[in-house]
């Protein structure tokens, strides 16, 4: 595994890939998708939770300054995933800001290349349980009844709504196996899922081939 969960004290890197997930959920998907990946380079999948952050605790800009200043100098290429949320062009614009800024404060050589990629599919608004919840609905009847239960009740709050799905979903239905595991346990599950996360599965291998085929931000 190349994301460990929960640290007592920030974390100093000394991996030649550093991939900033924007939270847990991401983290765990991630980590699964690398687990089938033959990776030539030394890699380490940081979130928030890395640097004793809360979730949210300063952003994206927080953690990326953070990992650039306790970052070794075999660094080689520092990758962002996140939700995109409700607008993607505006999510990009902010993350290329806070990695351009981060660089400048630390004297980050252009050696070393920085990515993005944006869930779900690095072009659309939405998040990451947009395209699992996409697949339940077409297969689960009981999350289908669930999403009909969701959206009768005109929830006004746009982001995060196939996350919430998902969650009322497990409350009501999950057995004791999804239960104990939570939603970790969908990621794994369709994170597994060869037809699933086409766009993310493509972007991790480039990324870690050698040397790495992004660009630069």
């Amino acid at each position: 595994m190349y994301f460990e969960r929960r640290r007592t004290k920030p974390v100093d890197i000394d991996s030649e890939i550093v991939v900033i997930c924007g939270g847990f959920d991401e983290a765990i998907v991630v980590d699964s998708l690398l687990s089938e990946i033959n990776i030539q380079l030394s890699l380490k999948i940081v979130t928030a939770s890395s640097f004793s952050l809360a979730d949210g605790d300063g952003g994206l800009s927080a953690i990326i300054s953070l990992v650039l200043s306790r970052s070794a100098s075999n660094l080689r290429c520092v990758s962002v995933i996140s939700d995109a949320d409700g607008n993607y062009a505006k999510k990009k614009y902010d993350v290329e800001r806070a990695l351009h800024k981060a660089r400048a404060k630390h004297h980050v050589g252009p050696e070393v290349i920085s990515s993005i990629f944006l869930l779900p599919d690095n072009k659309s608004p939405g998040e990451l349980e947009d395209e699992i919840a996409r697949e339940m609905q077409n297969t689960n009847l009981s999350f289908q009844s669930c999403c009909n239960f969701f959206d009768s009740k005109q929830d006004k709050q746009t982001n995060k709504r196939s996350k919430r799905k998902l969650k009322l979903w497990l409350a009501l239905y999950g057995d004791i196996s999804h239960q104990g595991f939570g939603l970790p346990f969908l990621y794994r599950q369709y994170g597994a899922e060869d037809r699933m996360m086409k766009e993310l599965r493509e972007y991790l291998s480039e990324l870690v081939s050698a040397p790495p085929l992004t660009s630069p931000v």
